[in-house]
């Protein structure tokens, strides 16, 4: 409706009405006539009533008379030409320097497009032109002074044009007042070119790309001129709360485009992309983003014009040294950068302000100013991550990475000043809460004991919630990465979920209350974990710089050493072993130390080595010498150190020590960051290397006592017995030839007597079976399973062997003549033998490999011996014995081999295909573990007493596998074996 009610229409309309209204009395448009033409309504009935409703109106008549029959005189003709020539005269001349003007003031092709593309710019010449050929025309036709019948018609038509020009010259006036002194009258148009170009359908349908296209044209131009406008009035110093008002409307409008992507996510990636990039697209996907990941700016077209108008107001501040509106400037990308984190999938967008931001930070050093040096710098990260409403997403890296160049900026560019004001901000800002308003999980225990003491009991007895809660309070205490929060929010999920049904009472936002208040805790206190790393990052920098006076400052801040007062604030700085040995050792580090990028080819390791043990120095420093020998002897591993981590410090101990010793000789470096140096070097020998030391034996310890109190994983137990059964299975040889040639009875679902148990029974170390540790046990399920399955062939093999008649290899033919009518039944197996070996001259062996060789699908399958014209199978099966032997057995007459359950005390949950396989902890099974210290094995007394072999087995998992299978021979056997020699091995193709 906005679009039909504008401006233009609407002259455009009146102009049309008096047209035909004049028309139509004139007699030129004869309205009835028309309509009884077309057969809408009949000629005398359109008479009778247009004379009464119209013609004997009092109003129509007085226009008859005083207008319609009013002849206009010639005369007048000429003054209308001088009038419209002299408009010309002034009109277009100023236009043309008006053009000019605003060329010159604004330095902006836009604003002069804009100029030119005005209604009146456009219709006056139009006007003036059609007037004057008309007055001409009267003039030169007209014979009399009067003018009369169609050339009155004309000569009402200029007067009414020549009335509508001089309106329309009034607006001329206007306009160019507007565009060369009123610069908010401009802004105020763009602004609302702005808002056209973003107002998209309300309905559900989607606006086609053409229009689209055009509406980015439109914003981008919109965009361009009003930065043009807020440039213009920066420089020229206009008021700065005119300025400012500017540059919110501004914000309000790129805040505005972006809430498009969260309803219409495909208009806005047309509104936001350019046409060459979206042609890609459409052609080649993959080249299309590689082509926005190396020119992002140049294919964000509108995101960037929107940031560039800001960031051109704010370089035109700083130009006039206008600090006020730089900063506001600088303000407004913040709050925008705020914005967009709280998006997903912006991260183009969110870097592309990232950078914006470092480059006002490195054009600051021409125009300097502390303010906006230290907002660019360090202000921003403070704003963005440690906003109420701003919860970790996967932009956190980057923010970190952006944030820590910027302090890089600042120590290697000495710009003291403002890395004073971020140690400030970092310690004493009230915006960084590290456990604000935590209620610890424990409280729905609390919350329940009020509640309903029944449901309280069934509550701590439900193992599944139990393992949850304490899963919880293991992992909340130290997080300190994304993977580890996430980890933890899900486990806070979960929880959620099961104990809800308790609470069925208890009113549900209060409930909810409890569960955003974890949420928030946890969330915080991984903001301040991670600022923590990130400034130790920083401390390693200094190091690498050699500006220690920026870590005495970072240091003392807090607490000079001449204070008088005990001031509160944030301890950005860590001050206590555990959590040193915690933040230098746990994952979090290590993981940050990768994504910190230092100049040039620097490494980085050596610096964060050196100021991890400056910090421990640190604290030897504070004691005197009987303290730190206490401090080394009560020092314990918080529980929550993982394996990866203890693991992480008996690597990196005999290192350290070494960098640890080369600090003696760093007096000065050390006198500068302020420590104590009559006493630094003992410090060092007495505090720092013993303690470093004493790590080894502790680690030892503690994953000793991580081993015994782990219970091994179920998910890991499923694994093994998967990987076993996929192992053997893939393995065996001999089961498969037996079940192929139908010699296999599978029997283990039918109830027998028969116990003839075979398998594995072994102790090996309990971690194999942890879901996580240091060190990885490559499938120990599909090795125990290779192992059983060459055993299994091995045991059957051997059986077979004790029935078959030893024959020499010189008797091979023979024995082939007395079985020629049986030869369909005979089959050969070659054990631990090379077969192409001993067949490679013989031309009545053809492999399985060969063209011409028909297949058998049977594993252990190597091809045919032709004997008599008879093809027999030659098959290959290795065992554990390594001497070579050759069986020849009649199949007919073999017999069968049979599985029988392998089950015992009716214990079917550890039936896994054909064999009992069960994995038992020793320390989670305490019958277990007192059957075998009652009668303990030769390998276990070997360990010392009772409590040493307790020790010992509270490593340990039992794994017993076994199976249950019976070789039952013919009673018509018939079988032969041949046992190779290394000679016979060599000659065996003279024989065959």
């Amino acid at each position: 409706m906005k679009n039909i009610f504008n401006k233009k229409t609407v002259i455009f309309a009146i102009y049309f009405s008096m047209g035909l209204t004049l028309g139509y009395f004139l007699g030129f448009i004869r309205f009835h006539v028309f309509f009884q033409k077309i057969g809408f309504v009949s000629y005398n009935y359109l008479h009778n009533n247009l004379n009464t409703m119209i013609l004997d109106n009092p109003l129509v008549q007085w226009f008859i008379k005083n207008i319609v029959n009013f002849t206009p005189k010639n005369a007048f003709i000429s003054d209308v030409i001088a009038v419209q020539g002299a408009v010309i005269a002034i009109a277009l001349p100023l236009s043309l320097e008006i053009i000019s003007r605003i060329s010159e003031r604004y330095q902006s092709g836009v604003i002069t497009r804009k100029f030119n593309q005005r209604w009146e710019i456009k219709l006056l010449p139009i006007l003036l032109i059609i007037d004057i050929f008309m007055a001409v025309s009267l003039k030169f036709f007209g014979q009399t002074d009067s003018i009369n019948g169609y050339w009155k018609v004309v000569a009402w038509l200029t007067f009414v044009i020549f009335l509508m020009t001089i309106y329309i010259l009034y607006v001329f006036f206007k306009t160019l007042r507007h565009y060369t002194t009123d610069t908010s009258f401009l802004l105020e148009q763009l602004l609302k070119d702005i808002e056209e170009s973003l107002s998209l359908t309300t309905e559900k349908i989607k606006v086609d790309k053409k229009t689209l296209s055009r509406k980015q044209k439109q914003l981008v131009e919109a965009l361009e001129g009003t930065g043009d406008i807020l440039v213009f009035d920066t420089k020229n110093k206009k008021k700065n709360i005119d300025i400012e008002s500017g540059l919110n409307k501004i914000g309000d409008k790129i805040k505005q485009f972006l809430d498009i992507q969260k309803n219409r996510p495909e208009e806005f990636e047309i509104l936001l992309l350019s046409e060459d990039y979206l042609n890609i697209h459409n052609e080649n996907p993959l080249n299309a983003q590689l082509l926005l990941a190396f020119n992002t700016e140049k294919h964000l077209i509108s995101f960037t014009t929107s940031v560039n108008q800001l960031l051109r107001v704010h370089e035109a501040a700083i130009e006039v040294k206008n600090f006020e509106i730089g900063r506001h400037a600088v303000y407004h990308i913040i709050w925008l950068l705020a914005d967009l984190c709280q998006i997903p999938n912006n991260r183009l967008l969110i870097e592309q302000l990232l950078k914006t931001l470092a480059d006002i930070r490195r054009n600051n050093g021409e125009q300097p100013d502390h303010s906006i040096l230290y907002y660019v710098s360090i202000r921003w990260y403070i704003n963005v991550v440690f906003k109420a409403n701003f919860e970790i997403s996967s932009y956190q890296d980057l923010l970190d990475r952006y944030f820590f160049d910027s302090i890089q900026y600042l120590i290697s560019e000495g710009q003291i000043r403002t890395f004073e004001s971020m140690v400030a901000s970092l310690i004493d800002s009230g915006d960084i809460r590290p456990s604000a308003n935590y209620i610890n999980i424990d409280t729905y225990n609390n919350l329940l004991i009020d509640l309903n003491y029944q449901n309280y009991i069934d509550f701590i007895q439900n193992k599944n919630i139990q393992e949850q809660l304490l899963k919880f309070n293991k992992i909340s205490h130290n997080v300190r990465t994304t993977n580890k929060l996430n980890e933890c929010l899900e486990v806070l999920t979960n929880i959620q979920k099961l104990i809800e049904p308790y609470f069925n009472n208890y009113p549900k936002d209060e409930f909810q209350k409890i569960d955003v208040s974890i949420k928030e805790f946890l969330i915080a206190n991984f903001k301040y974990n991670n600022l923590i790393d990130i400034i130790f990052s920083v401390g390693a920098y200094c190091i690498f710089k050699e500006k220690y006076n920026y870590i005495k400052y970072l240091w003392n801040y807090k607490q000079p050493a001449d204070s008088d007062a005990f001031w509160i604030g944030h301890d950005i700085v860590p001050s206590s072993l555990n959590f040193l040995i915690n933040l230098y050792f746990g994952n979090s580090l290590s993981h940050k130390r990768f994504k910190l990028f230092w100049e040039n080819h620097h490494g980085s390791e050596l610096y964060y080595k050196q100021y991890f043990l400056l910090l421990l120095l640190r604290e030897f420093q504070k004691n005197g010498p009987s303290e730190i020998q206490k401090l080394i002897n009560d020092f314990r591993f918080p529980d929550y150190l993982d394996c990866h981590s203890l693991n992480n410090i008996n690597y990196s101990v005999d290192n350290l020590v070494e960098i640890a010793q080369d600090l003696k000789s760093q007096i000065d470096a050390l006198k500068s960051i302020g420590f104590e140096i009559t006493k630094v070097v003992n410090d060092i020998d007495s505090g720092l290397i013993p303690f470093l030391e004493n790590l080894k034996p502790l680690v030892e310890l503690q994953l000793k006592r991580l081993i015994k109190e782990q219970n091994i994983s179920h998910i890991k137990v499923n694994e093994f017995k998967q990987n076993f059964i996929k192992e053997f299975t893939n393995t065996t040889v001999v089961r498969n030839i037996m079940n192929f040639l139908g010699l296999y009875e599978n029997q283990i679902n039918n109830n027998s007597n028969f116990q003839h148990f075979y398998g594995i029974c072994e102790v090996i170390n309990k971690e194999a079976f942890f879901e996580e540790w240091y060190s990885h046990w490559f499938n120990p399920g599909g090795d125990f399973g290779r192992g059983l399955a060459r055993d299994e062939d091995s045991k059957i093999i051997d059986e077979i062997e004790q029935y078959c008649e030893e024959i020499d290899v010189s008797q091979l033919d023979r024995i082939l003549d007395s079985l020629q009518e049986d030869l369909h039944n005979v089959i050969i197996i070659a054990i631990n033998s090379d077969l192409n070996r001993f067949f490679v001259k013989n031309l009545n062996f053809t492999r399985s490999s060969s063209n011409s060789s028909k297949t058998l699908e049977v594993k252990g399958f190597k091809g045919w011996y032709r004997c008599k014209n008879h093809e027999i199978p030659v098959f290959e099966v290795y065992c554990n014995k390594q001497d070579r032997r050759i069986l020849i057995l009649d199949k007919f007459n073999l017999g069968k081999i049979t599985q029988y359950s392998p089950v015992m005390d009716e214990d079917y949950e550890n039936l896994v295909d054909s064999f009992y396989i069960n994995v038992q902890s020793f320390s989670e099974n305490e019958d277990l573990m007192n059957s075998i210290l009652q009668n303990p094995p030769d390998w276990l007394t070997e360990e010392g007493d009772q409590v040493q072999q307790r020790n010992h087995l509270d490593e340990k998992v039992i794994i017993k596998i076994y199976e249950n299978l019976e070789f039952e021979k013919h009673q018509d056997f018939k079988g032969y074996l041949i046992k190779l020699t290394d000679i016979d091995n060599s000659n065996l193709n003279d024989f065959v």
